[in-house]
């Protein structure tokens, strides 16, 4: 169920949690001054390439004329020189022709110096949009020539907001706001997240065991809901993996891991089966952490855990 496909923005008034961002596009809008060369700069799923479409379709470029670029695959000299003989071409069918570049940190040097020429003389007719997390990582010479925009984590209520809205219109369910509020808690601040883990949500029924194994996280980035589960569900001869998971979390990120384990153990204990092991679990995490940090979370953690292993 490919919600955030379905519920992709298509134009600035569907644009969610970035107030900001889009009061600045308006006002180049407004004034028809939208610069030759946009830059969208924020952390995965909130908005950078769709708002880069948008911005495609405001300055007149048609869909045969918006062309997107994974600059992680073609980053090097000879795709910058394609790219300048497809500048220099007149669309067809428009007025306009938008190239959205993404991933746009990852060009070599040579690249660069390329991109460089054509971002100083870029010909009227054409829009580039730059989207990348990580805008420390351009070349500073090409960041001079780039009007940023900063997009940023969506806050939870903004997700929660979201993810009822979203989850009425494709069940006609009324979402408890505690199932809402952990969908958006372990979207961590990204609406296309939380529309895929809305849609894995529905698929299973909200099943709480069954949730705990969709939201698992395949990147890089801390999974809290594995923890949620082992301290919930725990299994004999697993406390290395659990340690091994709890000490990858950052010291900044235990209050957003003591609250995900919170609102798990509430959801479970809607099961009567579950309901003395959610109370304990919410005794022992009901305190922040903000002395004992990552040494107090697994301390509590652990006597929890291992009382009923």
């Amino acid at each position: 169920m490919d919600l955030h496909i379905k519920y992709r923005p298509t134009n600035l008034e569907s644009v969610v949690g970035q107030p900001q961002a889009v009061k600045q596009l308006r006002g180049f809008l407004n004034e028809n001054k939208v610069p030759h060369v946009l830059g969208f700069y924020g952390p995965p799923g909130v908005g950078k390439t769709t708002l880069a479409r948008i911005m495609a379709n405001e300055v007149g470029a048609t869909d045969m004329n918006i062309t997107e670029i994974n600059l992680a695959v073609k980053n090097g000299i000879d795709d910058v020189r394609s790219l300048q003989e497809r500048c220099a071409l007149r669309p067809l069918g428009g007025k306009n022709a938008a190239f959205i570049l993404d991933e746009a940190h990852s060009l070599t040097k040579q690249a660069y110096q390329g991109l460089l020429k054509l971002f100083e003389d870029t010909p009227k007719h054409v829009y580039f949009f730059l989207c990348t997390s990580q805008p420390e990582k351009i070349d500073k010479a090409i960041k001079t020539r780039v009007t940023g925009i900063n997009l940023h984590a969506v806050t939870e209520s903004v997700s929660v907001k979201l993810i009822s809205e979203v989850c009425f219109a494709e069940s006609n369910i009324v979402l408890d706001t505690e199932h809402a509020e952990l969908i958006a808690r372990a979207a961590n601040g990204s609406p296309r997240q939380a529309l895929v883990y809305l849609g894995q949500a529905l698929a299973c029924g909200f099943d709480p065991v069954a949730m705990a194994s969709l939201f698992a996280e395949t990147d890089e980035k801390v999974s809290y809901f594995p923890i949620c589960e082992a301290i919930m569900f725990p299994k004999q001869n697993d406390w290395s993996r659990i340690y091994g998971l709890i000490t990858s979390i950052p010291e900044d990120e235990v209050e957003s891991a003591r609250w995900m384990i919170l609102s798990y153990a509430k959801s479970c204990m809607k099961q009567q089966k579950n309901a003395e092991r959610g109370a304990r679990v919410i005794q022992a995490m009901k305190s922040p952490f903000f002395d004992s940090k990552l040494a107090g979370f697994l301390s509590n953690y652990y006597l929890v855990w291992s009382k009923n292993v």
